[in-house]
């Protein structure tokens, strides 16, 4: 099978998922923009690799792969389907970039819902089930990689007087 994935990456998820899995398919996914995402069907199941390739991200957070596998770790105590952590290189010494492997979840991305208000109560429903988890003693902040003085109120907002009021008024 002829894959856009090194050698070396693919030795790194088979070791990773049980060196007796055989890989099946491999797709590119697509949408992200601080890594590469592959869907891995293997024999046993299918997995979700996250290749941070993104250098200016990772200069900023270098360790941006220990921090997705322990944001994930973390989310899996809410009540709320979450891919579940399977191996992460921080460094990318064993996979050549830092990457996070995953359980795949079921589904598809939907970001234009034909039911907007159905969709953005079920957004805000997972959101108060992930803010239900204690994170005291988690070592990340939250940091946002936009400037909130530069968003547009979305066309869709029934309250665009309320969109970012607290930021704009810090």
């Amino acid at each position: 099978m002829k894959s856009a994935l090194s050698d070396q990456v693919l030795d790194w998820v088979r070791k990773s998922v049980g060196s007796e899995t055989e890989i099946r398919s491999i797709k590119r996914l697509h949408g992200g923009i601080s890594s590469a995402v592959h869907h891995i069907s293997l024999t046993t199941g299918d997995v979700v690799l996250r290749q941070f390739d993104n250098d200016e991200w990772l200069k900023e957070e270098p360790d941006l792969a220990r921090h997705e596998a322990e944001s994930l770790r973390l989310a899996r105590k809410a009540p709320i389907p979450t891919p579940e952590i399977i191996a992460f290189d921080e460094t990318g010494d064993r996979c050549g970039m830092p990457a996070v492997l995953m359980t795949k979840l079921e589904g598809t991305v939907l970001l234009k819902p034909q039911h907007m208000e159905r969709w953005l109560d079920g957004l805000a429903e997972s959101l108060v089930r992930i803010h239900s988890v204690q994170a005291d003693n988690f070592p990340w902040t939250y940091f946002t990689y936009k400037d909130v003085k530069e968003l547009e109120i979305p066309d869709w907002s029934s309250y665009p007087e309320r969109y970012c009021k607290k930021f704009y008024e810090n």
